[in-house]
């Protein structure tokens, strides 16, 4: 398997850990998509949203996954018990900084 299937399958598990986790949590995607996705990306990818008429998590790229699941954070790992349970064993800014690198990376030698 290469990077970019890696990345892939990253992305795939990231929508499924964050559907299911706000759907349980918070019902239909239609009560948690504006105040726990889109109010959590950036100013441009709010509008990359728009523009593509991006409605679900599977459609949006890994950048943006990251960027919901950090800004997610407190609440996931409260509702899936991270923080009683000393999760991650790293320092998860270090796990971002990491993930974010990679995905620059990616960026640069996709578009060359």
């Amino acid at each position: 398997m290469n990077l970019s299937e890696h990345r892939c399958t990253f992305a795939r598990e990231l929508v499924t850990v964050l559907e299911t986790n706000f759907t349980e949590k918070l019902g239909s995607q239609s009560e948690w998509w504006e105040s726990h996705v889109i109010s959590q990306l950036s100013y441009g990818q709010r509008g990359q949203v728009r523009s593509r008429g991006i409605e679900r998590l599977g459609q949006l790229d890994l950048h943006a996954l990251l960027r919901v699941f950090d800004r997610n954070w407190g609440e996931l790992s409260y509702w899936c018990g991270f923080a009683k349970n000393d999760y991650p064993p790293i320092d998860r800014d270090e796990v971002y900084k990491e993930i974010f690198e990679q995905a620059e990376n990616f960026k640069k030698y996709r578009s060359a």
